[in-house]
C-alpha cells in the first residue's frame, strides 16, 4: 500500500467511517484478532494441563513455612486435591496410590528445598541466605495451580486488610467490592483465565460462589465476613497470592528513585527493584521472599505503564545494535504526593510485616539507600 493511500484510510478511521475488516493490513485490526487467539491459547493449554502432587506439596509448604508433620501434610494435599479439581483443574498421578508414599515421592523429588527435621516434620529449608532460593523454588511449583484461584483469592485478600474490623462484623459488601476491584486491576496480567479478554470480570460470581462453598458468610445487612468452616482455605488464597501483591507494592515503591524527573533503562530499573525487595525482606519490612521474582516485578512494571504512572520510551545511541527501553515518571507523579498514595494503597492490601514502618520516601530513605533519588 502506497503512503498516500495508508494516509487516506488512516484519515478516514479518524473520521468515523466505517472501515471493512482487515487484519491482513491493518494493524488495527490485527491486534484484537492476535488477543482473541492469544486468550483462546491459554485457556486450552489450562484445560488440557495437569498438576502433579509435587506442586500440591510445594504449595502447602509456603503456607505452612514453621513446619507440618506429616500426617497433617498428607491430609492436606488430599484436601488441595479437590479444592484443585472442585475448579476445573486437574491432579495426575493421585489415584490409585497410597497418599504417604505420594507426599514422601513429592518431598524428595523437592530435594533441597524442604527438610526433614524429625521422622514426621518437614518445613522449607529457608532458614539461612543462602537457602532462600528455595522459596522461589517452591513458588515456581505453587505457580502451577495458583490461576485456578485467582478470583477467589481477589476476596480473600481484600477482606483481610480490614483487620480487626473483619474479624469484629464483618466488612460492608459495597466498600469491599472497591478493594476487590482494585486488586483486580492490580494483579489481572498475572493471571489469564478467561476466554474472551473484551468481557468484562464477574467479580460478585465469585462472591457468590464463596458463599455458596461456605468459605464466606453475607449478614442480612449486606457485611461479608469469614465463615468459621471456611477459615482453612480462607488463609491458603490469602497465602497465595500475598507475595504477588508484595511484588507490586515494591514495584510502586522504587519509583521514589525516580523522582521527580529521572529516567532510568528498563532493565536496570528492574534489578533495582529486586534489589530493593531483597533488601526489605531482610529488613522484616517484607514477608515473601518469593516477592522478588524478576518475572512478577516486570508484570508490575507494565501495570504501571497501563496505570499511566510511568512512560517506557526507546531509544537507540549510535553504535548499539538494538534499541534500549527507558522508564520515567509521568508528571502527576513527579510530586511525592500522589506517589505516596499508590504505595499506600497497594500496601493496605499486603500481609503486614514484622517491622512495620510509615510509608514515605522520606521515612523509609535513611534505612533503605536504594530509594534515595538518582
Amino acid at each position: 500500500m502506497s503512503p498516500r493511500k495508508s494516509s487516506r484510510k488512516a484519515e478516514k478511521e479518524k473520521k468515523g467511517a466505517v472501515v471493512a475488516f482487515d487484519p491482513f493490513n491493518n494493524k488495527a485490526h490485527r491486534k484484537p484478532l492476535n488477543r482473541a487467539l492469544a486468550y483462546d491459547v491459554i485457556q486450552q493449554l489450562h484445560a488440557r494441563s495437569e498438576c502433579m502432587t509435587t506442586h500440591l506439596v510445594a504449595s502447602l509448604m509456603l503456607m505452612y513455612r514453621q513446619g507440618i508433620n506429616k500426617a497433617q501434610l498428607v491430609h492436606k494435599v488430599d484436601w488441595l486435591r479437590k479444592q484443585v479439581e472442585k475448579r476445573g483443574g486437574r491432579v495426575a498421578g493421585m489415584e490409585g496410590h497410597e497418599r504417604v508414599k505420594l507426599v514422601e515421592q513429592a518431598v524428595q523429588h523437592l530435594g533441597a528445598a524442604i527438610v526433614q527435621h524429625r521422622q514426621d516434620l518437614y518445613e522449607p529449608a529457608i532458614s539461612a541466605r543462602h537457602e532462600y532460593k528455595n522459596m522461589l523454588v517452591l513458588g515456581q511449583y505453587r505457580n502451577k495451580i495458583v490461576h485456578l484461584f485467582f478470583r477467589e483469592g481477589l476476596w480473600a485478600c481484600a477482606l483481610y486488610s480490614f483487620g480487626d474490623r473483619m474479624m469484629e462484623r464483618g466488612v460492608d459488601k459495597a466498600l469491599l467490592l472497591r478493594e476487590v476491584q482494585f486488586l483486580y486491576s492490580l494483579l489481572k496480567k498475572e493471571f489469564v483465565f478467561k476466554l474472551n479478554p473484551e468481557e468484562p470480570e464477574d467479580l460478585e460470581a465469585a462472591l457468590a460462589s464463596m458463599i455458596n462453598d461456605g468459605v464466606l458468610s453475607l449478614t442480612p445487612d449486606q457485611r461479608v465476613e469469614v465463615n468459621p468452616n471456611g477459615e482453612a482455605l480462607f488463609s491458603f488464597l490469602c497465602a497465595l497470592f500475598w507475595p504477588f501483591i508484595d511484588s507490586y507494592y515494591v514495584s510502586a515503591m522504587i519509583l521514589f528513585s525516580l523522582q521527580p524527573d529521572r529516567t532510568m533503562e528498563l532493565t536496570q530499573l528492574v534489578q533495582r527493584t529486586q534489589s530493593l525487595a531483597t533488601t526489605l525482606y531482610h529488613e522484616s519490612m517484607l514477608c515473601f521472599y518469593e516477592s522478588c521474582s524478576l518475572e512478577t516485578l516486570r508484570s508490575a512494571l507494565l501495570v504501571l505503564r497501563e496505570w499511566q504512572v510511568i512512560s517506557v520510551t526507546k531509544s537507540q545511541a549510535k553504535g548499539q545494535k538494538e534499541a534500549k527501553s527507558f522508564v520515567s515518571l509521568n508528571k502527576p507523579y513527579h510530586e511525592e504526593g500522589p506517589l505516596n498514595e499508590l504505595v499506600r494503597r497497594i500496601s493496605r492490601l499486603r500481609k503486614q510485616p514484622p517491622v512495620r514502618k510509615n510509608v514515605t520516601r522520606s521515612s523509609l530513605v535513611a534505612d533503605i539507600p536504594i530509594l534515595a533519588k538518582l
